[in-house]
């Protein structure tokens, strides 16, 4: 196989883009959805929920079905007994020197 669910919206739920803005419903992410609306205007909500989604499905993925210039690891753990840190590890192979991510 291939890395094939190349597409953002793969990832992320109605994700949408007319070449110059990108949309992505509050709904999509599950940290600003519902109850939590109020949390998509704060940039810690917002990227953890894009980090969320996007690992959701990505990390699950067969190691065939991946990039072999991406990678995206997560862990958890508990410093004390009121919260749980949630550890995203995000890497990339760039091509030099535009700096953009090297083709699959």
């Amino acid at each position: 196989m291939a890395f094939t669910l190349t597409h953002p919206s793969g990832y992320i739920a109605n994700y949408s883009t007319d070449g110059t803005n990108i949309t992505i419903p509050v709904a999509s992410l599950e940290s600003c959805a519902g109850a939590n609306a109020a949390n998509a205007a704060q940039v810690t909500e917002f990227l953890y929920g894009v980090l969320a989604a996007v690992a959701d499905t990505y990390v699950p993925l067969a190691t065939e079905d991946k990039s072999e210039n991406m990678t995206i690891s997560r862990s958890s753990t508990v410093p004390s007994d009121d919260v749980l840190r949630k550890t995203f590890t995000v890497s990339f192979n760039l091509s030099l020197p535009d700096l953009t991510v090297v083709d699959d």
